[in-house]
């Protein structure tokens, strides 16, 4: 195999590798479910160290196949070791399902005691599996070092970015075909024993990991955004199936329940009833509900709903295509083949963006991402849809006498309170909130000018009111700001806690394992390593701001977040590629693009082409985002152009991009919006540090 071949697949198998470590350990560990650009920066800095480093104390190349296997086998076994549902010690300040140390509280008999044992086992895990990582992922930027060396920098870059787009379309591909890890590192061994030579103790090796996740994913499915599992419930009087519960990466979803009134009246005693309650309770007060929107319509409860209170037609817009096949196949009431309902794969955001249709009702079921965040950024699935914008987006949607009908399952009073406020601010009414009866402390939020009152005379329905206080210092979540969870303007004690363990792991393996020598370029007068570095910083942020950008245009799937990242990396490879033909392109223009873009993408939002069609959308937002992506794409390559030591640049930029993931959380404080500022601070230090090429002049 040729030179080029070889650079070309081992940085294909890295980042296809960096995008199964990040998708499967969100999958089996729910801490990694909520802290899912950990694994993502760790993989950076695993590989731009590997590639950097020119005199670490240990060759970890010769480490991959045991690290890869270790790492499979822990996460095939992770739920018969219980790792899966290890608690998440959370404070106050973060809302977390299941978040706190209270899981272990009966087995010690101390709460205090059982939030100090769940701190310590977090510790462990998130140490274990990011020394892990780093090992992992060093030893694969070695390689990638070493194959960087008989190219001229722009080449060894241009492969790089043709094998880091090849890895994400892969996974793209996977993903589309909804395969389980099985198939995911069936794919990433293929690939290993093409690129690397492989002896046969290692093909063992990754049989036995093979068998051991074959074990451990059986009886599951996979959707783009979840591990999905089903077990059927039936009732011990009448054998009959009532309900359907899912599991998503270990812990509760949602359920399929039979709330027929016919089903009901054979079984009394039947816990539906209460369920049945609490759907059935908004449509006492929409007592014509007509056509009707639900988003977040799961596997089909809101729609079965819908139709049992007279719906003259639903339209059932969910995000996962595996919940929606689950809902048409197992739902005991059928709601998505009754001829009155569409179906609609699609984003709750993007929906109301794309639909020009107005609504009689608009529903929003329990829309929650649950345990799944975009593995490229810190934003969760949901965020953009419980923002002041969503709800106004919403509004444009109802009839002028439509109603809107909300259930959240939260069990903070803060929460309740900002909900409350935003539907209050959108819709100028305050809302009716009720308890539910079953399922959580969340509340049904119920508005409109047509109500029917007559339902609150109602005992049962009456008890179930709450009260919501009026909060004025409660921060309203924006599609700047768009941090439900997040009580306050402020990085949680959580992440402030990860972030700063995972920089302590850091030291230690830099001094302990790489040996001080791997930092002496960083003591280099000229600055050209800490160019390089800035450089990664800044465009990760970029990066972020990017794909969140996006999502409020085109919706928060899978398919656009790697669509996104496709689009940088092609970016990235145009700027390059231009830079390797005669084109002579002057250091002060380039310099002056990339600051005059993010000036642009700062004054002109990308949100403002939501009523745009989609072909204007795409080709304003496209642009406004890929420019300074595509300058940021040419400063970085002219400088790496006339680097003296090509790995040790490149190796720093990724270092780079460590520390932006890192800067990433300071969009909790000052918004998303506002990582322009930070990322053209680090830009300008960049420029201020930048070596002297002949295209300066």
């Amino acid at each position: 195999m040729g030179s080029r071949s070889k650079l070309f697949l081992t940085t294909a198998f890295a980042l296809y590798l960096e995008l199964i470590a990040i998708r499967w350990l969100g999958s089996e560990i729910r801490i990694f479910s909520f802290l899912k650009n950990i694994p993502l920066i760790v993989s950076f800095l695993g590989l731009g160290l590997g590639v950097m480093a020119a005199y670490p104390r240990f060759d970890l190349r010769r480490w991959i196949p045991w690290t890869l296997f270790v790492f499979v086998s822990v996460l095939a076994l992770a739920p018969i070791i219980g790792l899966s549902s290890l608690p998440i010690p959370s404070g106050d300040d973060v809302w977390i399902w299941g978040s706190s140390g209270k899981y272990l509280a009966p087995i010690l008999q101390s709460q205090t005691l059982s939030f100090a044992l769940a701190v310590l086992l977090f510790a462990v895990v998130i140490t274990f599996f990011t020394l892990l990582l780093f090992v992992l992922f060093f030893g694969i930027g070695q390689i990638i070092r070493e194959r960087f060396l008989p190219f001229r920098p722009l080449q060894a870059y241009s492969l790089d970015l043709l094998g880091s787009m090849t890895g994400v379309a892969l996974f793209g591909v996977v993903s589309f075909l909804q395969l389980s890890p099985f198939w995911w590192f069936f794919i990433a061994i293929a690939m290993y024993f093409v690129a690397f030579p492989c002896r046969k103790s290692t093909l063992t090796l990754f049989v036995a990991a093979l068998g051991l996740v074959y074990v451990g994913t059986m009886d599951t499915r996979w959707s783009p955004y979840y591990r999905v599992e089903v077990q059927q419930i039936t009732e011990e009087n009448t054998n009959e199936v009532s309900t359907v519960v899912l599991d998503v990466n270990h812990s509760f979803f949602q359920h399929m329940g039979n709330h027929n009134e016919e089903f009901l009246s054979r079984n009394p005693d039947s816990l539906l009833s209460k369920t049945a309650f609490d759907y059935n309770l908004p449509y006492r007060f929409v007592t014509r509900p007509g056509d009707v929107l639900v988003v977040g319509a799961g596997t089909g409860n809101d729609v079965a709903a819908a139709l049992r209170a007279g719906a003259t037609h639903v339209d059932a817009v969910e995000i996962d295509p595996v919940i929606l096949e689950l809902g048409s196949e197992m739902h005991p009431e059928d709601p998505y083949h009754d001829p009155r309902v569409t179906l609609i794969n699609d984003d709750a955001r993007s929906y109301f963006e794309k639909t020009d249709r107005r609504y009689d009702t608009v529903v929003y079921g329990l829309l929650d991402s649950h345990t799944s965040v975009s593995a490229f950024s810190n934003v969760r699935l949901d965020n953009f849809v419980y923002t002041l914008e969503s709800f106004e987006a919403a509004k444009t949607h109802l009839q002028d006498d439509g109603s809107l009908i909300f259930s959240f399952g939260t069990g903070k009073s803060w929460i309740h309170e900002r909900l409350s406020s935003m539907l209050s601010r959108v819709f100028g009414q305050q809302p009716f909130v009720f308890k539910r009866l079953i399922g959580g402390d969340g509340g049904i939020f119920v508005l409109g000018n047509n109500l029917d009152l007559d339902a609150l005379g109602d005992p049962t329905v009456s008890s179930q009111v709450l009260n919501i206080p009026g909060n004025t210092s409660n921060v309203v979540p924006t599609d700047d700001w768009p941090y439900l969870y997040l009580e306050s303007r402020k990085i949680p004690t959580l992440y402030l806690g990860t972030l700063g363990l995972i920089l302590v792991i850091f030291v230690f393996v830099v001094w302990k394992l790489l040996g001080a020598k791997t930092f002496t370029i960083f003591r280099s007068r000229d600055g050209n390593v800490w160019h390089f570095f800035f450089l990664g910083a800044a465009f990760l942020l970029i990066e972020t701001k990017s794909i969140n950008e996006i999502a409020l245009l085109f919706g928060s799937t899978w398919v656009v977040n790697l669509s996104v990242i496709l689009g940088i990396l092609f970016m990235a490879f145009l700027a390059n590629s231009l830079l390797r033909t005669r084109l002579r392109i002057p250091r002060w223009l380039v310099i002056a693009g990339l600051f005059g873009s993010l000036v642009l993408m700062y004054l002109v939002r990308v949100s403002s082409f939501s009523g745009a069609s989609f072909g204007m959308k795409f080709v304003l937002a496209g642009l406004f985002i890929a420019l300074p992506l595509f300058f940021s794409g040419l400063l970085f390559s002219q400088s790496l152009k006339h680097a003296n030591n090509m790995p040790e640049a490149f190796g720093a930029n990724l270092f780079g991009a460590f520390a932006g993931g890192l800067l990433e959380n300071t969009a909790l404080i000052i918004g998303i919006h506002a990582l322009v500022f930070v990322a053209a601070a680090l830009y300008f230090t960049a420029v201020i540090l930048s070596p002297r090429t002949r295209e300066s002049s």
